[in-house]
């Protein structure tokens, strides 16, 4: 009798184990697929910000051209062409107007953002994105790996007989990107 109340014991110690590890390995799944939401979620949040500077500095930069071009042409215009080395007082009024102008917005630029430069912002973005998405992939794997040991513990002798009975927990499918398993000739026979 003894004998089977020992039995019985270590084999209720067992189950609970088993049932506790299959718990312990769902939860693990459901925190990698946090993980990759949080990932997700800072790219949703961050891109709009990035693109949205990219636009301004981009706008910044031709607006300094505009200004230099028009600059110029208010450079060319100050010679009266009808009679040869009078300058033309309304063209250098603009010319000098739009200097000014044109220098007060360097100025402060430059003493705002000494390295502004449309195509770094643009390097930076880029930089910034490719982090973001290495993040997004980095959290992908670790939701997979956690997946799949998720499926080995409960398809393993005894937790697959725990399993039927208590929590019931179900094989969560791995992540899976069929466009980029396109390009693949190879396939794995599984």
């Amino acid at each position: 009798m003894e004998v089977i109340i020992v039995i019985a014991a270590a084999l209720l110690f067992g189950a609970i184990i088993s049932y506790n590890r299959i718990m312990y390995a769902f939860n693990r799944v459901e925190q990698g697929w946090a993980g990759v939401l949080v990932q997700e979620r800072q790219i949703l949040r961050t891109l709009p910000a990035l693109l949205e500077q990219v636009k301004d500095y981009q706008e910044y930069e031709q607006e300094t051209q505009e200004r230099l071009t028009r600059m110029r042409e208010n450079l060319d215009g100050l010679f009266n062409r009808s009679v040869p080395n009078e300058i033309d007082s309304a063209a250098l009024q603009d010319a000098q107007r739009e200097g000014a102008e044109l220098m007060r917005g360097l100025r402060f630029t430059v003493e705002n953002y000494p390295e502004l430069q449309a195509s770094e912002v643009v390097r930076g973005y880029m930089r910034e994105l490719s982090e973001l998405e290495d993040n997004l992939a980095a959290a992908l794997r670790i939701f997979n790996a956690q997946v799949a040991s998720f499926n080995s513990r409960i398809d393993a002798f005894p937790n697959n007989m725990v399993n039927t009975i208590a929590p019931r927990k179900q094989r969560i499918q791995v992540f899976f990107d069929n466009e980029a398993s396109a390009s693949f000739e190879y396939r794995p026979n599984l």
